[in-house]
């Protein structure tokens, strides 16, 4: 997939069992990032994902990390989120997700329009990485 593609839909259930679909996101801009808790340079992004949801909670934006290719317990991404305080949204068993839009390496970042259509696909997450996402969220806002 790429920029200006529709966006793959998916059905993926956060850790209390509530689906969440991107038709039911449609109108908000979404950020899905992919990552697991083995994933250091993944751990190493939460924070900026973080205050990026702090910045956008009261937009109609909708952040979500993909728990991907996850190693062990099926509570690991959870209690790793709730130990660190990370209150953006979680989806467990994101790896068909990150196999229908082509993801080989995590962290990966996927930015959705209002539109449904994807902005913005980030391999990796390195310096000014969020400022990057943030330019782009308020111009998909912008442009409702």
């Amino acid at each position: 997939f790429a920029e200006k593609d529709a966006a793959p839909d998916f059905a993926l259930k956060t850790p209390d069992g509530k689906e969440v679909t991107l038709a039911s996101l449609k109108g908000k801009v979404v950020l899905l990032d992919f990552w697991a808790t083995w994933c250091g340079p993944c751990k190493a992004a939460m924070p900026s994902i973080q205050k990026l949801h702090e910045k956008y909670t009261d937009k109609p934006v909708a952040i979500f990390g993909v728990n991907t290719w996850e190693r062990g317990a099926a509570d690991l991404a959870q209690k790793y989120m709730e130990k660190n305080k990370f209150t953006y949204g979680l989806l467990l068993k994101g790896d068909d997700l990150a196999t229908a839009y082509g993801i080989s390496g995590i962290p990966t970042l996927v930015l959705i329009g209002p539109d449904g259509k994807i902005i913005h696909i980030g391999v990796g997450f390195g310096p000014g990485e969020d400022e990057h996402l943030a330019s782009l969220i308020d111009k998909a806002l912008a442009s409702k």
